[in-house]
């Protein structure tokens, strides 16, 4: 039985180098979807424009940069929930 007030969300953001920004601190909004019918999900996130290792989250994020979202609970392991590309992009600087 998962005890959801145990239930923990990571996002992490993967240029096109391969370095991995954990986003946690950026995080104002999470959400994604996945309908019946389809083979793909839909992410929805909104960040503030944090630095990040000296460079603003905008500089960092760009289209077709990966995002993931992974979950624990009860202690147990991170599971991924979901891996997709950055599709639409629209900073607010």
């Amino acid at each position: 039985m998962i005890d959801i007030s145990t239930i923990k969300y990571d996002a992490e953001l993967i240029t096109p180098d391969g370095t991995s920004y954990p986003l946690n601190n950026a995080l104002i909004n999470l959400e994604w979807e996945e309908q019946a019918s389809e083979l793909s999900q839909r992410a929805n996130i909104t960040l503030r424009n944090v630095l990040i290792g000296g460079t603003r989250l905008h500089a960092l994020a760009k289209m077709n940069c990966i995002i993931r979202i992974r979950s624990s609970w009860n202690g147990g392991d991170k599971e991924l929930m979901f891996d997709g590309n950055i599709w639409d992009w629209n900073p607010v600087c």
